[in-house]
Order: C-alpha cells, then structure tokens, then sequence
C-alpha cells in the first residue's frame, strides 16, 4: 500500500481546498509514491516527535500542525524547523498535515465537543466558503442498483445533512437491440428493468465518483447526465455553534469539559451560576470569533489561548468564556484520526499514535 492512498482518504474526510488562504496543509516533506512501512500519529511535528517517530519504523508521520507554515528563506540545521526536515529527509520520513482543512470539517473535532457536551442544532460558526454540488443521473439494472449507490456514496457522492448514500430511485424498462439491428426492424425488441438513479455529488470529489460508477456498473460503457444545482451548495467553516435542550450552569458545563478533554484547570470569563442556552467551539487558537459568536446569539464561547483584552470585551458584552487550552481542544485529533483510519486500514498498515505532552504546567 503507498501512501498517496492514505492521502486520498485523508482528503476525503478532509478536502485539501477546505484549508484557509494563509494555511500549508497537505504534503510537508517527502514523498507520496511509496510503500507504507508504519503510520504515526501526532499533533505537532517537533523534532521530539520527529525522532520518536523514526524509532518506531514510521515512515509515514500524520499531523495536525503543519512543519512549514510560514515561508521559510533558508533551512538551518542548527534550528528546530531545520533539525525536523532534515531528520526526515535523512530517515525517509514523510510527514503530511491536516490542519485548517480537517477543522473545516463539519463532522470533526468542533463537532466531537459540541456531541460530548450534548448540543444540539449544531451548525458552522465561521463559514469559510462551500462546493458547488452537482445532481449524477444514471441508469442502473435493478439487481446492481445498491450496489452501484454503495461504491459511489463511499467515494463522496449523496451526502445530504445528517444523512450518507442519499439517493432516489425510480423503476423503469430500457429498450436495446444488439449489433446492426435498429428496434424498428425488430418483431419484439430486447427489454430489461432498470432503475433511474439520482445522487448529489460535490463537484470536488466528482472524478472519483465516476470512477466508482465504472468501476461498479455492470455495462462496459455507462450513460450518465450532470446537473447543476443552483439552490445547493456543501458549506464548509471553522468552529461549531449548537444548544442545549435545557441549559446549564456555567459552573456545570466547566465541569463537563474538564471531564470530557482531561482537563485539571482552565480559566474562564462570567459568573458561574449563568445560565447558558446556546454554545460556540472554536478548537485551536479562536479569539477572533468572539464577536461573531456574540453574534449568532451564543451565551458561552469555548476556545483556546484566550487574551486578556479579549476576557475584557467578553465581559463587556456580557458573553461567557472558556479556554479550554489549545493543547487540549486539538489533542483530541489524535485518537480521532488513529480510529478513523484504523477502521479502514487496520489489517493494511500499523498505526501507532504518538506522544506529546502540553507545553504548559500549572503550579
């Protein structure tokens, strides 16, 4: 197995277009066109981890923060950014990065804390832009009709809302003559039940669905039409925002994220008797939703590395704060992306995940 198919799959969790304009998500260092010896895990890619990584016969280093984010004009080996290019181009290490992109994602680590905190309505925070979709009609034998829309939802197509493989399905006969033979010249002209199949299709991942649809179709040449869809479109952003069926404390939900990220102490802005309806996730580093949480009506706004101008506006406007930590809203990658591939990969390739510990202590 070669790791630009692990790639592929990485990006159909987490389309590389998804990242923001000053990100550098995607391939750090090395290559993709080679076989997988071993899988590590990370958040950050530090020399630490870097040679960690190597010990344990990795070739491949997945993380969340990238190595390079910002230009670099030289590559000194006696800096820390320098030392990890090296130790991986030395040691035959690819590393490649989920970031912006992988927080993007509706169905990721905002969303995880949003689910653990029991929030509901859950919806993007910050929209960062969306995909033009795209409507796939095609014509399938009924005995291959599910078939057919298995192979192409899991290559990205008939993602609705909450809902996976949503397709729509009308029965029909198809009239066909064989060789020279025109139907006007036939007695009885060949007939067969086939289905009408609808499914929308993300115009980002439209090659691989059609890829998935000649792979699956039982006919050697498949007729299909596109549509374009001008009141449909996959909107993608940063952060969550959702509520509580029955609001909580501010004293409460503390404790419910301390609980649920591992967490001995954070800080946080309001009274702790306030009653919070409705709550924004930013994971990461998220002070410049504040406003835009206040906004969208929410009562608690949960981040990291919150600044103290920032706790000051919060209380001016009345809006609850939490830092969670950077380290600890993000730390959950990890598991997140060694289940998700281990799901898929397990008898494949050997995932290990690998660790880091926070930055910070506290006295």
């Amino acid at each position: 197995m070669i790791i630009s198919e692990i790639v592929k799959f990485l990006e159909d969790l987490a389309p590389i277009e998804y990242s923001l304009d000053w990100d550098n998500s995607g391939l750090q260092v090395g290559e993709l066109n080679k076989e997988i010896k071993k899988v590590g895990i990370a958040l950050t890619p530090t020399v630490k981890i870097i040679e960690e990584a190597i010990s344990k016969g990795c070739n491949l280093l997945i993380t969340h923060h990238p190595l390079i984010f910002r230009a670099i004009k030289s590559i000194n080996t006696n800096q820390p950014i320098g030392k990890s290019i090296e130790l991986a181009l030395k040691n035959d290490l690819t590393i490649y990065t989920l970031h912006t992109n992988f927080d993007s994602v509706s169905t990721g680590l905002n969303y995880t804390i949003a689910k653990d905190l029991g929030l509901d309505n859950i919806d993007i925070l910050s929209e960062s832009g969306n995909i033009e979709m795209l409507k796939l009609v095609t014509f399938v034998p009924e005995e291959y009709t599910l078939k057919v829309v298995n192979a192409i939802s899991e290559a990205g197509a008939g993602n609705v809302g909450k809902f996976s493989h949503r397709s729509y399905i009308a029965a029909g006969i198809a009239t066909f003559a064989q060789g020279d033979n025109k139907i006007e010249d036939l007695e009885t002209p060949n007939k067969e039940s086939e289905d009408r199949l609808e499914i929308v299709v993300p115009k980002n991942k439209l090659k691989q669905v059609i890829n998935a649809l000649n792979e699956s179709h039982p006919y050697d040449e498949v007729v299909y039409d596109l549509y374009k869809l001008e009141n449909n479109k996959e909107t993608y952003g940063i952060g969550t925002i959702g509520e509580f069926y029955t609001p909580f404390k501010l004293a409460e939900i503390i404790k419910m994220i301390k609980r649920n990220l591992n967490i001995s102490n954070l800080t946080y802005v309001g009274e702790s008797n306030k009653m919070i309806e409705k709550v924004a996730i930013c994971t990461g580093s998220g002070c410049d939703f504040m406003k835009l949480a206040k906004n969208k009506g929410a009562d608690l706004y949960i981040t990291g590395d919150i600044k103290y101008h920032t706790a000051i506006d919060a209380q001016e406007i009345d809006m609850a704060l939490i830092d969670a930590s950077h380290y600890s809203t993000e730390i959950i990658a990890i598991p997140f992306l060694t289940k998700y591939l281990k799901n898929n990969f397990h008898k494949k390739i050997e995932i290990v995940e690998l660790v880091e510990k926070n930055p910070f202590s506290y006295a």
